[in-house]
């Protein structure tokens, strides 16, 4: 009884991972493709080589001020992901917060 446990969860977990799967395969189109006029995308979504001339990237220091303006309180690491800056930030009550911040836009998502 004692490896029943573990026998457990491991089958609950392939029951959440083919229930993930066959959620996937019903956003499916009918041939079971992605198409890419399912998605809305933007020019931020290209790379960075097909991008609009004057798409000029914030620095992180012009980021890191737009969110001073934001929210209270300050950041505690940031770091470059593509065309995102992740930052950590802390809130003046002390809440944690994980920013995704595009580094064109300034736009946080």
């Amino acid at each position: 009884m004692m490896h029943s446990r573990p026998l457990a969860l491991a089958c609950l977990s392939l029951a959440v991972l083919l229930s993930g799967a066959a959620q996937a395969q019903k956003r499916a189109g009918v041939d079971g493709q992605f198409h890419l006029s399912q998605f809305q995308r933007s020019q931020w979504d290209l790379p960075r080589s097909e991008r609009a001339p004057d798409t000029r990237e914030k620095s992180l220091s012009d980021i890191l001020r737009m969110l001073k303006s934001q929210f209270s309180g300050r950041h505690l690491d940031a770091r470059r992901m593509g065309d995102y800056y992740l930052v950590s930030w802390i809130t003046e009550d002390g809440q944690r917060l994980t920013l995704r911040v595009n580094a064109i836009t300034g736009n946080v998502e």
